[in-house]
Formats: structure tokens, C-alpha cells, sequence
């Protein structure tokens, strides 16, 4: 057997059925005889196809396979693979390399590519036979899932993938642990007077949306979200969730003061953005934190870390805390004043009003991907999250993951539909990946908030310079036409700039098969950030 065979066998023992990539030369060998069984998704760039397999691994909870193309490839892709690791999104990156008979001359596609590709990835190695190519790319599947999870990296020179393979790699890997010290916890939180809950995304990632709303219950007590989390650990329609936490130290610190023992769940404990000054202080407040990242836990701001599962550490609390009584009250007053918010900001196209109108028309099981930015705090806020898996968000800042990662989420996701709700500057870094949701007939409801700029840069700005924005450059975006852009890529796309054509070209947009786009003219009010 040959390692263009053997790669294929293992593709299938690992139940992958789908690759994501942007070929060039070095790939050739690995696309030749492509079995029927494996679906390769084709992206328009490699930032792009990374991305799409970030939100696949992320939805579907198991490592996705992405194949770029030789030194520019990965070039390309660094960012989205930074993306990646920074999402703990497991994936196994396969790079093409140059035939190793001429490396000594370095011919055109040749770099030295396990180095560079090791700087964004949890493992990263070029095989020395092709004997070793199998066996690496096992390696690479476990590296990728090995917490915290992310990018594995094999670098595949041409003439190995002809050569002779070694293929022997079935194994299972079981990284979930119950974490130690769980006894002491749930005594602490048995006596506590007033505690409190922040839940993270890894919290989904688990499935143990039930553990975390058991457990609130079970203490009696307020939750939060943390902040800047990339996906959502609890339902935010529950009486006991008081909303996310603002990323700023001294408002985390206010708000949570208040409180004898605070229990973190699967998240940084604390993420922040930006930089503002105040007390770093906690008074009497104890902080715990529970992850299964070990970075997460090495930089935290709590006083005792347990490393390991979330889901079996609160399986493991619930065994020994008795239930309290939970006094639960509807939550009405603030979806009332977001109604009448929304019918305030009607006739400008205010955000409010436009984020709840999508809200009022999404399918009860809709999966939310947010590029939002400058509108994430107010989605979060508005949008009903009601199950696991229905909020995606890059955890790093970097723009473009969101119009590729709602296309790899609606290709693990087929039973639910996606809507991605991007900003107008950030959809442009990834307007490619729009013709691989209409070759693939992706029914994705794509939402363009567009304000003609960087307004997330303009509120930091005002917020950090006052009286100086009007002569801050690079912030304002005009003259796009995303319809024109998104009918090139064979999508269906309408300019939306008032209340009637929104509320109707929704639902339009949710009657389709294909994915449609809608260029939604928000009013341009600069968000106030601080």
C-alpha cells in the first residue's frame, strides 16, 4: 500500500469524511484517486478553508482536516491557524512540501515549514520517510485533541505520498480527568453565604450545558457569562443568568465583590479588553477556577485552580451538594424594555431594533456565528440562547473567521440552520468563502450590520482620545457593494435600509435553500465602549 492509499484508509478509520483546502502543486499527489466517501470542500484561500474547519471541529466536537498548499499556503493561513489555537479548535493540518530529492537546492515552493508552523500549533513535524507518514498524521489527530486543543501540524513532501506506507496507528485517547481537590470545593460552596457562577465555553464544548444549570440550581445562585467567552455555556433567558461580564478588571471586580466565593467554569478567568486603569484587588471575595486548559489556569487571577473536565467537575459537585430550593421568577421586565427599545430605534435602523428583529425571526434552534464587533456586547444580550452549540466567536480579535466558520459549522450542522452576523469590515476578509456556500447549497442566513466603518476603532478612540477621531485615519468604510460582491460568488444578496424590507427579507432570507445575504444600513451611531 502507498501513503496516498494508506492517508485515505485513515481517513476513514476516524469516521473524517470531510477535507477542507485551497490545492497547488505540492497537493497533487494527496487529491489523486479522491474516494467518494470523503468530501473535499474547496476554499477560495487558505485563511478561509483554515477557518472553515475550525467552526467543523468546533460543532461537530472532533479534530477536522485541513490541507494547505507548500510555504505560500501556510503563509496565508497564519492567522486563521493563530485563530484556531486561540479557539482550541482541534485540527489536523496537513501542509505540502517540495519533493525532497532537490530540498538541498531550495526550489521554488521550499521552506523549512515544522519550525514556522510550530510557532501556531501544538505539534508540528516533517516526516523523514514516507514510512513515517501515517504514523505522524496519528500523532497529529491526538496532538489536536490533547488539551487545550488546536492545531497539529504534518508537513508532506510530494515523492513521500508515492512511497511505501506503515500503517498500524489505532489507538484511543481518553484526556478527560475528574480534577482533584473537588471535596474541598463543594464544602466551600455548601458553606458559602453568597456565591456566584461565571460559565465559559468550555462549558459547551463539553455538552454539559445540563451540569451547569443542575448545578446553579442546586447552589441557588446568580451566574454569569464570562467575558469575551466564544461560545455560550448557559441559557441566557434563565432567571439566574445576570447577562456576560464587561471585560474590564475593576467593573469584573465590582460587579462580583459583592460575593463570598466565586466559582469559574471553562473559561480565562479574566479575559479583558482593553487595558483600563483600576484596583486589581479583590477584598473578601475567594475566586475558584475549574478548566481544562492549562494555560488558562497557569495565568489565572484565582486564588485555587483545578485542573481538568468541567463536565465531570460538576458532575462531581452535584454529587455531594443537596439541592436547594431555587426561588426562580420569569424574566419579563427585560425583554420588555428591549421591545421597547427596538420600537424606539424603528425608524433609524438602530441597532437595538435590528439585532432584536433578527432575534424575532430566527428558528428556535438557530446556531449564531458573531463577527459582529462592535455589535457583540448588544447580540449577546438581545439574541435567545436557548441550547448547546447555538454561539460562535472567535476568541482573539482577528478578522475574517466568520463567513468561512458559519460555512464548516452548517456542514457539521445540517439539521440546524446558521445565521452569521458580521460587521461590514469584517466580512470583507472573507468574502471568498461565500462560493463555497453556494457550491455546497448552504442555507445560511448571512446578516451584514454594515455602518460603513470600524466602529468598535472609533468608540475606542473617542473613549481613549476624546476630540480626536476627526483626524484618526483608516476607520471609515464606503463605497462597497457587498450585493454586487455577494451575487459574483453566485449568492443571493438585498440592500436592506428600512424597518419594512428588514422585518420581510427575513423571512425571505429563512425561506431559502441557498444562503442569502442581506446588507442591513444600521444607523451609524458610534457605540459607547467604556
Amino acid at each position: 500500500m502507498n501513503v496516498r492509499e494508506a492517508i485515505k484508509e485513515w481517513l476513514q478509520y476516524h469516521h473524517i469524511s470531510v477535507v477542507f483546502g485551497n490545492p497547488g502543486s505540492t497537493e497533487i499527489p494527496f487529491l489523486v484517486d479522491w474516494p467518494e466517501s470523503i468530501s473535499y470542500v474547496l476554499g477560495l484561500q487558505e485563511s478561509q478553508v483554515v477557518a472553515m474547519a475550525d467552526g467543523y471541529a468546533q460543532a461537530l466536537g472532533q479534530p477536522a482536516v485541513v490541507n494547505l498548499h507548500s510555504q505560500p499556503g501556510l503563509g496565508h493561513a497564519m492567522g486563521a491557524l493563530m485563530t484556531a489555537r486561540r479557539n482550541r479548535s482541534p485540527l489536523v493540518v496537513t501542509i505540502g512540501q517540495e519533493d525532497s530529492r532537490h530540498h538541498i537546492v531550495e526550489p521554488l515552493l521550499y521552506g523549512n515549514l515544522a519550525p514556522w508552523a510550530s510557532s501556531i500549533a501544538q505539534w508540528s513535524y516533517q516526516p523523514t520517510s514516507s514510512e513515517d507518514v501515517v504514523p505522524a498524521l496519528e500523532r497529529a489527530y491526538h496532538e489536536a485533541r490533547r488539551p487545550p486543543g488546536g492545531p497539529a501540524a504534518v508537513i508532506l513532501p510530494m515523492d513521500y505520498l508515492n512511497g511505501k506506507a506503515n500503517w498500524n496507528p489505532r489507538r484511543e485517547v481518553d484526556y478527560h480527568t475528574v480534577p482533584q481537590g473537588i471535596n474541598e470545593l463543594s464544602q466551600l460552596l455548601k458553606a458559602s453565604k453568597f456565591p456566584a457562577l461565571v460559565i465559559g465555553d468550555e462549558v459547551d464544548k463539553e455538552d454539559a450545558w445540563g451540569e451547569a444549570v443542575s448545578l446553579a440550581e442546586a447552589i441557588d445562585c446568580p451566574v454569569y457569562g464570562a467575558p469575551l467567552s466564544m461560545r455560550t455555556g448557559f441559557p441566557n433567558r434563565h432567571p439566574l443568568f445576570q447577562g456576560h461580564l464587561n471585560p474590564v478588571m475593576s467593573t469584573i471586580i465590582q460587579i462580583l465583590s459583592p460575593y463570598d466565593q466565586v466559582l469559574v467554569i471553562g473559561a480565562p478567568a479574566f479575559l479583558t479588553y482593553p487595558y483600563v486603569p483600576g484596583s486589581r484587588e479583590w477584598a473578601k471575595t475567594i475566586v475558584h477556577h475549574i478548566s481544562s486548559d492549562p494555560e488558562y489556569l497557569a495565568r489565572s487571577m484565582a486564588s485555587k485552580g483545578y485542573y481538568g473536565s468541567v463536565r465531570l467537575a460538576m458532575k462531581a459537585l452535584l454529587a455531594k451538594i443537596a439541592p436547594k430550593e431555587p426561588e426562580l421568577s420569569e424574566i419579563t421586565l427585560q425583554e420588555a424594555e428591549q421591545k421597547s427599545t427596538a420600537a424606539r430605534e424603528r425608524a433609524a435602523m438602530g441597532s437595538d431594533y435590528v439585532i432584536y428583529t433578527i432575534g424575532q425571526s430566527m428558528p428556535a434552534d438557530a446556531i449564531v456565528v458573531d463577527e459582529s464587533v462592535s455589535h457583540s456586547l448588544l447580540l449577546r444580550k438581545i439574541l435567545n440562547f436557548s441550547r448547546q452549540g447555538s454561539y460562535y466567536t472567535a476568541s482573539n480579535g482577528a478578522l475574517g473567521w466568520g463567513l468561512a466558520a458559519a460555512a464548516g459549522i452548517q456542514l457539521a450542522q445540517r439539521q440546524r440552520r446558521v445565521l452569521a452576523v458580521l460587521g461590514d469590515g469584517a466580512s470583507l476578509y472573507g468574502m471568498q468563502s461565500l462560493w463555497t456556500m453556494r457550491e455546497w447549497h448552504l442555507p445560511i442566513v448571512i446578516v451584514i450590520l454594515n455602518n460603513h466603518g470600524y466602529n468598535i476603532l472609533k468608540s475606542l478612540t473617542q473613549s481613549l482620545y476624546p476630540g480626536h477621531l476627526a483626524k484618526t485615519p483608516g476607520l471609515s468604510v464606503e463605497h462597497v457593494d457587498f450585493t454586487h460582491l455577494a451575487e459574483s460568488m453566485g449568492v443571493k444578496a438585498v440592500k436592506v435600509d428600512n424597518p419594512f424590507d428588514l422585518e420581510m427579507e427575513l423571512h425571505t432570507a429563512w425561506a431559502s435553500k441557498d444562503p442569502y445575504l442581506l446588507d442591513v444600513q444600521v444607523d451609524p451611531e458610534i457605540p459607547r465602549l467604556l
